[in-house]
């Protein structure tokens, strides 16, 4: 039985239009990656000790999915992390994500020790691109949502059976490539030489492993050499109210109701132009080919156990069968994933099938004794290695073969006493292993929904937020008070289009309020904190800041009188405020102790942000541990501003005391700490400060 594949004849003739135009504010993301590998992959773990005992834990086959990543963000949590993704979409086929955009960039390196570290930022994004759209897509090509992503796979989207529009996107350097006509992808790179392939395995149990053209009972293949087209499709999708639909609903409850949705399904390679790294012309993974992505994994299934029965690590693998079987199931708290634990196999039952000190010996002396030809030539060879004359070493070796039998008998005796009843003490004991992070060459597949509300129409950036047909104070006070509430989804009080409303957008309506702005305006902009209170030096007029500080609670402020306007708001433990054209260098002032969290100030024609920098001193600083990760040791700089009792501590993860890097009083002045590890097992750590009644905690990475 055949495949069939899809095939779009004379596209040319279907009429495209830009009907997806519009300014939009993303509003939720719901994203899927799905990992392939592009070659085997064996796992490992290693004794935490140095004595060289290394062992295969898992095996990860080459060509398959074998794990998923998620993205799911409500309006909410963009905003709490600080993504706000503003994007253009011109009638000329032009677009844009707006300048003050911000969008989580996962980026996966490699460290000194070759351990893969997957960092996850939140990074500004600017970028032009171009687009087309057509509303009917689907339905002129005669098909629906399939509901798969582009692997064939079951997807995320909500919309399966629904009839879509097609949109395409290029030149981005922020987003991938997709076509608005869908295709079926290859997993090879733009020359078409370097392909991989791809399995889902007997999915439906039938035996039998169907080899694309062929397909399975749920029809499709279930292996695809490289080369051959995937089973999904790549393209996107989207709909939009009053377009080619009556109403959206959030994918996620309570989530506000998109105007705009849109939806991409890629995949790395010449169709998206993604997968290789920094340089297009060079092997960064050493694979030989242009491929480069790679992925960490920072840990492998474990159980965890309750400390009370014995153990204090996990136990690597869902071993609570085993447990539920001996009548102790009590003993497992849960299971998890984890980068140190204990390591447990059948073939150890001498030691209480646990990998001890002495089942270590054990292994890798018999090793040893039969690699030498037997018990007697192990002995013998030891000792003439000793400096023993040949004589000598004979006759021990006669008598070891008398007293021992074997290799057998002579392991057994030196190493088969059962340690596993407590941790390796220096002699004997369970070890602790840990996971040898890998760096995992990958291809992946992505299907990214996103949700957006419209920010354009005929009222954009009027400035006329009361309606009343004119510009005047009650507009600009309309507009501060949108500003310090959090936004509006309107888009009325956005004087730049930059899809958003900050102070930006107050000084361009206060300027064609009082009828144009100043001309000496400043470059850039240095704030103070002296005690409680916050100046401003700059070289030249500011015409607008718009700050946000967090502290706790009683928190009072008060703004200078001598601006032309000037307002804040308390939520919590933040506040935001707004001073429009201040008058002088004295900004506010409080009665607590507040952090400036962010800042935005504009220049004289509210049109584009202006550089601003914060010196913030407080009472100490301590800078960030370098490097990590590391191995096995970290370095931080504590800088005293006073006289102070000082604490930084070490914790792991269970929140257990782990070291002391410093502790007493310590007077004013700065100082270099220096954290060796080389006493622990790798894994995640937090470093805890304490000056005065003041914490600060940040989190390390130890990898041997």
């Amino acid at each position: 039985m055949k495949r069939t594949i899809l095939v779009l004849c004379a596209v040319s003739a279907l009429i495209v239009a830009q009907d997806a135009a519009g300014q939009y504010k993303l509003t939720g993301v719901d994203v899927l990656y799905t990992f392939i590998t592009r070659a085997e992959n064996t796992l490992t773990v290693t004794d935490a000790y140095g004595l060289g005992v290394t062992i295969g834990v898992a095996t990860i086959p080459a060509a398959v999915p074998f794990t998923t990543q998620t993205m799911r963000l409500n309006d909410a949590a963009l905003g709490s992390i600080g993504i706000n993704l503003n994007v253009t979409l011109n009638e000329d086929g032009s677009g844009e994500v707006a300048e003050g955009s911000y969008y989580p960039d996962i980026n996966t390196i490699e460290d000194e020790n070759g351990a893969c570290v997957t960092l996850q930022q939140v990074l500004p994004v600017s970028d032009p691109f171009n687009y087309t759209s057509m509303g009917n897509m689907m339905a002129a090509v005669g098909m629906a949502h399939p509901g798969v992503n582009v692997l064939g796979l079951p997807g995320i989207s909500p919309m399966a059976g629904v009839q879509m529009g097609g949109l395409e996107l290029s030149d981005s350097e922020t987003f991938e490539d997709f076509p608005m006509f869908p295709a079926h992808p290859t997993l090879c790179d733009p020359s078409g030489i370097n392909c991989f392939p791809f399995t889902v395995g007997d999915i439906d149990g039938s035996g039998t492993l169907e080899i694309y053209p062929d397909v399975n009972l749920l029809g499709i293949p279930e292996y695809v050499p490289g080369g051959a087209p995937l089973t999904g499709l790549t393209y996107g999708l989207w709909l939009k109210e009053g377009v080619n639909t009556d109403e959206i609903t959030s994918i996620y409850p309570g989530n506000t109701d998109p105007d705009f949705h849109l939806e991409w399904h890629g995949v790395d390679g010449a169709a998206s132009g993604l997968g290789w790294g920094d340089d297009a012309d060079i092997d960064e993974d050493g694979d030989g080919t242009w491929f480069d992505r790679i992925v960490g994994i920072p840990g492998i299934t474990a159980t965890y156990m309750n400390p009370a029965c014995g153990f204090n690590l996990p136990i690597y693998g869902d071993v609570s069968a085993v447990f539920e079987a001996m009548g102790i199931g009590y003993c497992v708290d849960a299971v998890g994933t984890a980068a140190s634990g204990y390591l447990m196999d059948g073939a150890l039952a001498t030691w209480g099938n646990f990998l001890t000190a002495n089942a270590a010996l054990f292994q890798g002396t018999y090793a040893a004794c039969e690699g030498a030809g037997g018990l007697w030539n192990m002995a013998y060879g030891q000792c003439l290695q000793g400096g023993g004359d040949g004589a000598t070493c004979a006759a021990g070796a006669d008598a070891a073969l008398a007293g021992y039998g074997d290799c057998m008998g002579y392991c057994g005796a030196m190493y088969g006493a059962d340690d596993s009843d407590h941790d390796f003490n220096g002699v004997d004991g369970r070890l602790t292993m840990n996971f040898d992070i890998p760096c995992v060459g990958i291809i992946e597949a992505r299907e990214v929904i996103a949700e957006f509300i419209s920010v354009g129409g005929g009222e954009c950036g009027t400035g006329d937020m009361n309606a009343d047909g004119g510009l005047n104070v009650l507009d600009v006070v309309a507009l501060v008070n949108q500003v310090l509430g959090g936004g509006s989804d309107s888009c009325i009080g956005d004087m730049n289009a930059d899809g958003g409303l900050n102070v930006l957008d107050v000084v361009a309506l206060v300027n064609l309020v009082l009828g144009g702005g100043r001309v000496d305006g400043a470059a850039s902009v240095e704030f103070n904190v002296i005690g409680n209170e916050v100046t401003m030096t700059a070289h030249g007029v500011v015409s607008g800041i718009q700050m946000t500080l967090s502290h706790g609670s009683g928190f009072e402020l008060e703004l200078t009188d001598d601006g032309e306007f000037s307002d804040y708001s308390t939520v919590g433990n933040t506040t935001t405020l707004v001073i429009v054209n201040p008058a002088n260098d004295n900004l506010f002032s409080t009665n607590g102790n507040f952090t400036i969290e962010s800042v935005i100030v504009s220049d004289v024609t509210g049109s584009s942000e202006l550089s601003a920098s914060v010196n913030m001193p407080g009472d100490f600083s301590i800078s960030a541990a370098y490097p990590n990760p590391f191995n096995p040791t970290t370095q931080m700089t504590l800088a005293l501003h006073t006289q102070a009792d000082v604490s930084v501590k070490v914790f792991n993860m269970a929140g257990q005391l782990v070291d002391v890097i410093a502790e007493g009083q310590m007077d004013k002045g700065s100082y270099s700490l220096t954290w060796d590890a080389a006493n622990v097992s790798s894994g995640v750590y937090f470093v805890k400060t304490e000056v005065g009644s003041v914490v600060q905690n940040q989190k390390i990475m130890f990898v041997k």
